[in-house]
């Protein structure tokens, strides 16, 4: 609880936080009218009677004929009135602070530096503003020297010091770094076969446009799905017999345009081929 609450608008007062002050109930009277006008808090007529008598009034608020004790100011006289709201007779503010009292004054002296004139050799007059330093004692300036020279504190230095990786630490961030690296060739590997994807299908459309085409013959036809071939499927006929008979006619074409990057079979199959034929024809024989 707060204690007793100074109704006096602006004052707000509580006996908790005032214990040397007096409150005094408002009258049941017709004299509760004349507290509540001269107190400034209209909004306490709106309240019954017992409520309002359950509300206060600090001494401060009070002239000095309105005690019958001036010094003890605990008891009020019958006929007692607390001031008009910021009325000339009532030495307090609207928060409570009494405005004649000559210790809450304060003097505010504004010492100027002293400016001295000084001629140069040329003969202008030069204005010499002392330094801050000269009304201090030597022990003063040294310490306050001393204190401007000071290294201001490494701010980066101190932020190594405390971030320090503990062991846990040091085994999420391997961790995290692994897991990155297989993140990483999962991502590769997937472009990849998103790029193999991408050619099979080009691959596929070549052919059947290949297919639907009307060649003049049967081996440029041949050599035109001999560029289209993967490792997966093997030489049809046509493309063995037009293979063999351009090596068989200039084995250095043949070479010349596996160099250009023609697709054709290597040296090494036409070789096999060859000797496979050879084996066919003493069989045969």
């Amino acid at each position: 609880m707060s204690g007793n609450k100074c109704q006096y608008h602006g004052c707000g007062k509580t006996s908790r936080k005032f214990p040397a002050i007096h409150f005094f109930r408002f009258p049941k009277d017709e004299r509760h009218k004349i507290w509540i006008t001269n107190s400034g808090s209209t909004a306490l007529f709106s309240l019954d009677p017992i409520k309002l008598h359950n509300r206060y009034i600090c001494q401060e608020h009070f002239s000095p004929e309105s005690f019958m004790n001036a010094n003890d100011k605990k008891k009020l006289v019958c006929t007692a009135i607390p001031y008009k709201y910021f009325s000339k007779e009532n030495p307090t503010t609207s928060s409570g602070i009494i405005k004649d009292d000559p210790e809450q004054e304060m003097e505010l002296v504004v010492t100027t530096p002293i400016i001295t004139y000084g001629r140069s050799k040329s003969g202008s007059v030069e204005l010499i503003f002392p330094s801050p330093f000269s009304n201090i004692p030597t022990n003063q300036k040294t310490e306050m020297s001393d204190l401007i020279v000071s290294p201001t504190p490494n701010l980066k230095e101190k932020s190594q010091s405390i971030e320090i990786d503990g062991p846990n630490k040091l085994k999420l961030k391997k961790k995290i770094k692994q897991e990155n690296k297989i993140i990483n060739n999962k991502t590769t590997h997937i472009s990849k076969l998103k790029h193999k994807i991408n050619n099979f299908k080009i691959h596929n459309k070549i052919k059947k446009l290949l297919n639907a085409y009307e060649f003049s013959s049967i081996n440029s036809k041949s050599m035109a799905m001999m560029q289209l071939k993967t490792k997966c499927r093997t030489w049809t006929r046509n493309e063995k017999n037009l293979a063999l008979g351009l090596f068989h006619k200039s084995p250095s074409a043949y070479k010349f345009l596996l160099l250009k990057k023609v697709n054709l079979p290597k040296l090494f199959t036409i070789r096999q081929w060859i000797d496979q034929s050879k084996l066919l024809s003493v069989k045969n024989i």
